[in-house]
């Protein structure tokens, strides 16, 4: 088999066919400052949400800009489909679809499962190492932590740099073990990290060379006075219902449990009161957990499940207020911003990234912690305040705007990209 994909036969997309967010499309650029090519390493089939939005907003954005980008996807799937939909020319070094799955289930079956998945990972560098030569990056960024492994080695020998976009908060291990391995491994494959909020920094280390640059937003796309919301009556929703929305991967993380029963005890004061989760998977065992739930609390006429979607502001315009809960800490939450950009007050988890986003009663209101009882009394106080909901929304918009939109981010991510991985 070819290392590359022979639908990717061009060393970089065209310059033309993919529209870009507003917030760079008039960039301008000095002649003389030349923008080497900068290349993402991805699975190929990671799902909808914030780090494919992110993503797609910093491709774009740079693309404006002159950056030549390309994707490097380890298997075909539907982000790299994706792409190529919006005119990037797409490297594929597989094209069966079932590299993840299998990595994922491997490094599922315990201790030897994940070492043996990393074992599968780094059977991936030969083919990786001959797709860097032909492609010639000056720069490679990652996402996941396990592709620092993979990628790490190539990039050192061929002289590319190599960038880490931590897409989650790093867990916090006895005597900050992660943290020491981490360390070392910046430190030996010289690669930069760049976390997505301030606390995801703290929790990796604060590492040499660590930057904060925020996942950006297109204030375009999610624009209150553009958007048009979706039509209750299309969901069976009641015109007076006071939508909660939920717009996230159904998955334990997203706290889809404490929601439901929150809601059952926030009805007994507000009946008019509906839960909205927009995310799948819908056919996952989750959501029958989740469904079953609503089933023994009397819920099904007030909890409702829409499937996930790749542009969720219409979703989000309209609900009243958006709801946003770990277990964990959230790294960033883009999710969040994109309903403060559609000017929707947010219910949010104060720990990690929603608790720099979110500011309390001015853009929404924060949550002590992830318990029924907790959320429902957020609820109870978000009623109480329904009628500064339109200047809390229109305050969240301001915000949003002004420290996590693209103008603000890719300025900084560009800053990375020239950067010394100490520097």
């Amino acid at each position: 088999m070819s290392v590359v994909s022979p639908r990717s036969t061009l060393p970089s997309p065209p310059m033309s066919s993919h529209p870009v967010p507003a917030a760079s499309a008039n960039a301008t650029r000095d002649p003389d400052d030349a923008r080497p090519p900068v290349c993402w390493l991805l699975w190929g089939d990671e799902p909808i949400g914030g780090v494919r939005r992110a993503l797609l907003n910093f491709a774009g954005g740079l693309r404006a800009r002159g950056w030549p980008v390309q994707l490097l996807c380890l298997d075909d799937g539907p982000l790299a489909e994706t792409l190529r939909s919006l005119g990037y020319t797409v490297h594929c070094l597989h094209e069966d679809g079932q590299q993840h799955a299998r990595y994922a289930a491997t490094a599922a079956s315990g201790r030897l499962g994940q070492l043996a998945a990393l074992r599968q990972l780094r059977g991936y560098r030969p083919a990786l190492t001959a797709a860097l030569r032909q492609l010639r990056p000056a720069v490679v960024s990652v996402y996941w932590p396990d592709f620092l492994l993979l990628a790490g080695g190539p990039c050192r020998q061929l002289g590319i740099r190599l960038l880490w976009e931590m897409p989650e908060v790093p867990s916090v291990y006895r005597f900050r073990l992660n943290q020491r391995i981490y360390a070392a491994l910046l430190a030996w494959y010289r690669v930069k990290p760049v976390a997505n909020s301030r606390f995801s920094g703290e929790r990796l280390g604060q590492p040499r060379g660590l930057a904060v640059v925020y996942p950006p937003s297109d204030p375009a796309q999610f624009d209150p006075a553009r958007v048009q919301p979706w039509r209750r009556a299309d969901w069976q929703l009641p015109e007076d219902a006071i939508l909660l929305g939920a717009v996230a991967r159904l998955s334990p993380q997203k706290c889809g449990e404490a929601l439901i029963q929150a809601l059952a005890l926030a009805r007994s004061k507000e009946p008019r009161l509906h839960l909205v989760f927009v995310g799948g998977p819908l056919d996952s065992p989750y959501a029958e957990t989740l469904r079953t739930l609503v089933r023994q609390l009397q819920l099904g006429a007030f909890v409702h499940f829409i499937p996930a979607v790749d542009d969720p502001a219409p979703a989000q315009a309209m609900m009243d207020v958006i709801l946003s809960c770990r277990p964990d800490a959230e790294g960033f939450g883009l999710s969040i911003v994109e309903a403060m950009l559609m000017q929707k007050p947010v219910l949010a988890r104060a720990l990690g990234g929603p608790a720099e986003t979110v500011l309390d009663g001015v853009t929404g209101w924060h949550l002590a912690d992830a318990e029924p009882a907790t959320i429902a009394a957020g609820i109870a106080r978000a009623l109480a305040e329904r009628p500064r909901w339109q200047a809390m929304g229109t305050a969240a918009r301001q915000r949003a705007i002004a420290h996590y939109s693209l103008a603000v981010s890719l300025p900084a991510y560009e800053r990375c990209l020239r950067a010394e991985p100490w520097r």
